[in-house]
């Protein structure tokens, strides 16, 4: 087994770098701030939902001990559909392209 000296080291710049310079790259803050918007508005449209979930449960008849049950059942139902729905849209945007799937998920 060898050991090696520092002055081998130094031959490595290990112990004295040179300082390289870093460029920072722009935040894209346009294209940030569609994504924020979209997430703001998906978030807005699943909160709008809760308030009258139990009013719904209540109209079907079901028990008042039940209400908060199946107003849980239903507002998951909606997330579930909507993380297995994700793989269909994503895959329709693979083949036929983004633009017409966002233009069909905006307008139909």
């Amino acid at each position: 087994m060898t050991i090696t000296s520092s002055n081998s080291l130094n031959s490595f710049n290990l112990l004295s770098p040179q300082k390289a310079t870093i460029e920072r790259t722009p935040l894209p803050w346009k294209e940030l701030s569609v994504v924020l918007i979209v997430l703001t508005t998906e978030s807005i449209s699943f909160q709008y939902l809760f308030p009258f979930v139990p009013f719904m449960v209540r109209s079907f008849g079901i028990l008042e001990a039940d209400v908060g049950f199946y107003s849980g059942w239903i507002a998951s139902a909606f997330m579930v559909g909507q993380f297995f729905s994700s793989f269909f849209w994503g895959r329709m945007s693979d083949v036929i392209g983004l633009k017409p799937v966002m233009l069909t998920g905006m307008f139909f």
